[in-house]
């Protein structure tokens, strides 16, 4: 799409569920304080995001669905061998 990329679609019951995933390698002592793994998550990637989700329903679906846009944080080891962090936000965009 020229809008952009949505990391994953799901169903969950009766609602789409967008989900946009951020990844990050633990740096020496891990996140820094009031640090997220979703600070990449700017106001304008939650209007492209929600522009890409609209798009999909648009060109899938000939109904209206509940939907939601999920965000998942995964921060791995510094070795990137090893999960030391998850979130999950739900309904977060």
């Amino acid at each position: 799409c020229n809008h952009g990329e949505i990391d994953m679609i799901f169903i969950d019951g009766e609602e789409v569920v967008f989900v946009e995933v951020k990844s990050r390698r633990a740096s020496v002592g891990g996140l820094r304080p009031n640090e997220s793994l979703f600070d990449a998550v700017t106001s304008e990637k939650e209007g492209r995001l929600r522009t890409l989700a609209a798009v999909f329903l648009h060109h899938h679906s000939n109904r209206q669905l509940r939907w939601r846009i999920d965000l998942v944080g995964v921060q791995f080891s510094a070795e990137g061998m090893q999960v030391v962090g998850f979130e999950h936000h739900r309904g977060a965009v």
